[in-house]
């Protein structure tokens, strides 16, 4: 009777969760992004048609063998991702210069993929230049970064369910990135994302042939595991491609400096060592930690610390392998951080304050190695020929881009359910 009974109330729960996925997933509502008047006149524009948006920017391939290649590499961290935008704004007061004046391509992953597209998205009122700067991003960040942590829920922080509504961060990036595909960028662009089907990652490059919805790829790059859902994300200029099942690239190349150096290598016909990196990190732990249960090699002692172990281990791969490629010409900074501040999603002003001295106090004591980075960009970017925007604009009017109808979306909640009763219950008979 009480088998019975457990599974009768087990059933009768994961019927709750799903008609509340159902209703969440039916009802998109428009976000209250823009009641604050200071950022209205930043963010209004970047939700123009695509039509308003200005043809792709056509970038010079050089293959001169005395040319110097910068890449701009950016970590994922969640939140902390407001200390690349700090770094970034330095630079730019420093040296005098653009963001997409000093490098010659850029990386990203997870929140630093969201950066590496929003920073390299060109103005349709002015293609001349870039629509934001870091510090317009990064003042928009302190003052709207919140709607995209909007709690699930019963999500019991992310255990059940997604920890925040995936809603959140899409109607945020929608609103920056409007319709602006991903091929029309200032800078060469690689965004990492994990392919849930082959479990390999997946890199999207404005050197392939498939374009998206840069908002999209955008999303893709952040759906983090727990936290936001993974994303089917499809080309919009190959109506039959049945797209890519992706989640956040964190989770296979957290570091996308590797990728990035690819992208300056095909882009370019580049060799290796005229390819500089400028690699900017999250905040690492300051702490060396003794976890005497690790020694007991049991799956249950490894189980609370496997995610740190994966994700700081294959970043430091990356790091080693970038430095033994490009020895001297692999710049890193990366801010020591408390325990407490390298959490994902903590947007409190005590968090934002902690963020922002750790970054000042890095650049601070790297001081020599941010200026000899600075000057390098600025002696490279005085040499470049200008990049150019030429018409290759593209008919959007035939792009049919394939959505998920209810037939779909009911198949799924009922395949969903079904496994996790058909596991329940075969825990609960033993």
């Amino acid at each position: 009777m009480n088998l019975t009974h457990s599974v009768q109330t087990l059933v009768l729960y994961t019927l709750f969760l799903g008609l509340i996925n159902s209703l969440e997933s039916a009802t998109t509502t428009q976000s209250t992004f823009l009641p604050n008047p200071e950022y209205e006149s930043i963010v209004k524009k970047s939700c123009a048609s695509q039509y308003d948006f200005p043809p792709p920017v056509i970038h010079q391939s050089l293959s001169d063998p005395q040319k110097q290649y910068w890449l701009l590499s950016l970590d994922g961290g969640g939140v902390r991702g407001i200390l690349h935008l700090a770094t970034l704004a330095k630079l730019e007061e420093q040296t005098g210069k653009r963001i997409v004046d000093l490098f010659d391509g850029i990386a990203g992953t997870s929140i630093g993929g969201i950066i590496a597209a929003i920073l390299t998205m060109p103005d349709p009122n002015d293609p001349s230049k870039p629509k934001y700067s870091p510090k317009q991003l990064l003042n928009i960040f302190f003052a709207r970064g919140h709607t995209m942590f909007q709690p699930k829920w019963l999500s019991f922080n992310g255990i059940l369910r997604t920890k925040y509504k995936t809603n959140g961060i899409k109607d945020f990036l929608a609103n920056m990135l409007g319709k602006n595909t991903f091929k029309n960028r200032w800078l060469p662009t690689v965004l990492v994302t994990h392919d849930l089907h082959t479990y390999n990652v997946k890199i999207f490059s404005t050197n392939d042939d498939e374009d998206f919805f840069a908002k999209d790829l955008a999303m893709a790059t952040a759906a983090a595991p727990t936290y936001y859902k993974p994303q089917h994300v499809y080309p919009i200029n190959n109506p039959s491609s049945n797209g890519y099942f992706v989640s956040d690239g964190g989770t296979s190349m957290s570091n996308p400096a590797l990728a990035g150096i690819e992208l300056i290598h095909k882009h370019y016909n580049a060799a290796i060592d005229q390819i500089h990196v400028f690699s900017l990190g999250t905040g690492m732990s300051n702490i060396k930690l003794t976890n005497s249960a690790l020694r007991r090699g049991a799956g249950l002692s490894w189980m609370w610390e496997l995610t740190n172990l994966f994700m700081y281990g294959q970043q430091s791969a990356d790091i080693n392998t970038a430095r033994f490629f490009c020895g001297h010409r692999y710049h890193r900074l990366n801010p020591p951080l408390p325990l407490a501040n390298l959490v994902f999603d903590d947007l409190s002003d005590a968090n934002k304050t902690a963020l922002m001295s750790a970054n000042e106090k890095m650049l601070s004591e790297n001081a020599a190695e941010f200026n000899k980075v600075a000057t390098s960009l600025t002696t490279a970017a005085d040499v470049k020929q200008p990049r150019t925007i030429q018409d290759m604009s593209r008919d959007m009017s035939v792009v049919v881009i394939p959505e998920e109808n209810f037939a779909q979306s009911a198949y799924v909640w009922a395949n969903s359910w079904c496994k996790t009763l058909f596991y329940c219950f075969g825990r609960l008979m033993g």
